[in-house]
């Protein structure tokens, strides 16, 4: 028959929290060498340092995982906040198209966010076109 597994005092003592020796000393085999409890001493510690090692292989392959997922998931909210600001912005466009696409001065500066900066920038040296584009924001209001 199979003699019950040792505790852990008996094959690793460093984890012993009685134990006040210091790592170097508590390691130490004390019996005959090349007996059958020396072959069972190994073997037993052996076998924990296998199952400690198993044990953080799978560690580390939950934590790459939640990293994975975790990135995932910051990659999705990213995309969803995107997707907002760009809808966002398509309704301002088109907010401005639709306020500002009576301005005389505003033909083809309406086709994107970019184009509508630049000429709202050297509107701001052109009184005439000021006038008209207040007219036109004014004119929207009412309706």
């Amino acid at each position: 028959m199979d003699k019950p597994f040792p505790g852990n005092a008996q094959f690793c003592p460093m984890l012993n929290s009685r134990n006040s020796e210091g790592p170097s000393t508590s390691t130490n085999y004390e019996g005959p060498i090349f007996s059958q409890q020396f072959v069972n001493y190994n073997k037993a510690r052996d076998s924990y340092r296998r199952q400690l090692q198993m044990e953080r292989a799978n560690l580390d392959y939950e934590l790459e995982t939640l990293h994975e997922h975790d990135l995932e998931f910051k990659i999705e909210e990213q995309e969803k906040q995107k997707k907002s600001l760009d809808s966002k912005l398509a309704l301002m466009l088109k907010t401005m198209k639709e306020t500002l696409g009576s301005v005389p001065s505003s033909n083809g500066h309406l086709e994107s966010v970019e184009s509508l900066t630049e000429w709202l920038k050297t509107v701001q040296v052109k009184p005439n076109v000021r006038k008209s584009i207040r007219e036109a924001i004014l004119s929207k209001k009412k309706c």
